[in-house]
This record gives C-alpha cells, sequence and structure tokens, in this order.
C-alpha cells in the first residue's frame, strides 16, 4: 500500500533513511559478540548533515533498538525505517562503549540523504516494496527504478512513452548478474513494454523462480558520444 500510494502521489517510490552505513553482506555476528551482545548494527559512518548524525549518532555505535524493539540486523534496519513515513521521528537505542543512550531521530528521504553518493541514492529509490528493503522492484530483479524524465528520454533517443530509469542494482542479484548498469532504462520485459515503476512491478510479480526473463534496455553511449545503444539482457530468475 504503501508504494502504491507513493507512485500516485509522486511517481515514484519515496525511501527513508536516517544516514548511517554498515557493512552490508558482512555477517557483525562474532564482532557483536565480542562486544556482549547478541543483535544491533555496527554503524560504520554516518552521514555529517544527516538525520542520525544531526541528532548525535556516531561511527561504532551499535545500534540496538528502535522505538523499544530490537534491531537485528542491518536488513530490518532498513526495513523499519522504510516503514516511517517521511519527516515522522524514531527511538534510537545505541550501545556506545557499553553505555546505552537513546537518540530521537527524524526520517529524511533517502535522495536528499546522500545527494553526494549515486550508489546510496535513490533520486532514488532502492524500492520501497512490501516484504524487501531493497527498493521498489522486489527482489527477484534487484533493483531500484523511478520514471524517466524528458531530458533522459531525449538523450537516450526514446520517442514514445516506454522506459523506466535503474537507480541502483543490488549486489549478487539477478540484475547484476545479466549486466543491468545503473542509469540504463528498462523498455520492455519479455516483450511488454513497460512505462512506470508500477508496470514493472506487476509484470514481475508474474515471474517464478527458474523463468527466464529478457529486459529490452536503453543504454547511454560511453562518455556521452555516440548513439545510445539498445540490447536485452536476460537470465533465469533465481531461486527465493
Amino acid at each position: 500500500m504503501k508504494v502504491y500510494n507513493d507512485i500516485i502521489r509522486q511517481g515514484r517510490v519515496v525511501r527513508g533513511s536516517i544516514g548511517v552505513k554498515w557493512s552490508q553482506g558482512v555477517s557483525q555476528t562474532d564482532t557483536l559478540e565480542a562486544f556482549g551482545l547478541d543483535h544491533g548494527v555496527l554503524v560504520e559512518d554516518v552521514a555529517p548533515s544527516g538525520p542520525a548524525g544531526k541528532a548525535g549518532m556516531k561511527g561504532d555505535d551499535i545500534i540496538v533498538a528502535m522505538n523499544d524493539r530490537p534491531v537485528k540486523d542491518g536488513e530490518e534496519l532498513v526495513t523499519k525505517v522504510a516503514d516511517l513515513p517521511i519527516g515522522s521521528s524514531a527511538l534510537f537505542t545505541v550501545d556506545r562503549n557499553g553505555k546505552r543512550i537513546d537518540l530521537k531521530v527524524a526520517v529524511a528521504e533517502r535522495s536528499m540523504v546522500w545527494q553526494g553518493e549515486a550508489q546510496l541514492s535513490e533520486s532514488h529509490p532502492p524500492t520501497a516494496v512490501p516484504g524487501t528493503p531493497h527498493g521498489l522492484n522486489p527482489s527477484k530483479f534487484g533493483i531500484t527504478i523511478m520514471r524517466l524524465t524528458q531530458k533522459e528520454r531525449q538523450d537516450l533517443a526514446i520517442d514514445d512513452k516506454t522506459g523506466v530509469k535503474v537507480i541502483s542494482i543490488d549486489p549478487g542479484s539477478f540484475a547484476e548478474d545479466i549486466g543491468l548498469r545503473e542509469g540504463d532504462a528498462i523498455l520492455s520485459v519479455n516483450r511488454q513494454n513497460v512505462t512506470s515503476p508500477d508496470e514493472v512491478m506487476r509484470v514481475q510479480a508474474t515471474f517464478k523462480a527458474g523463468q527466464a526473463v529478457a529486459l529490452r534496455i536503453a543504454r547511454a553511449p560511453v562518455g556521452r558520444r555516440g548513439q545510445p545503444q539498445r540490447a536485452y539482457l536476460s537470465g533465469r530468475l533465481p531461486a527465493d
């Protein structure tokens, strides 16, 4: 429902962020155990002008709870934050050198928090799709997408209304495996033209693990010189 409402209101999925980084894809279990903890998220870095930084959160803090509920790991943290409306606040409990500290942190739009870091920004979009922490598109594809602007259509020589822009790609995902890149425009999925993130979501929802999927894409030329490329990128969806 949140995804649907975001698309209706803004034409894209808006993801919340508090402006913290941690080692994604790396287990923190042993580190946490060494600190006497059995859950939490060890913060590696904090965006100085982001909500967490303004609230006093620091690198090496361990987020152990949000609104008095335990936070198991980074994925759970992303999901919890994504469920909160932009502009709302939440109480984060951190372990700092063995001392518990409560910090009230506002939730901001991710694209604004990480403006200088394209791989973390959505202007985004990781999509949030219910049940996934990675953005609009479910984990079947592992991408974040949004509508194309008129200038982007011109740059990619897209004359009609088809196409959605790829904002980010999850490491190890189906999208990464087939060679999709940030900035590509997806024109069709298994020969079904797509004109919005909502359409991509509907199409992918019909796919099953192991099914072959072909994405027709438009890609800007290297160095922005020459003609935009058209290509099919295909593969089989991994098991859930």
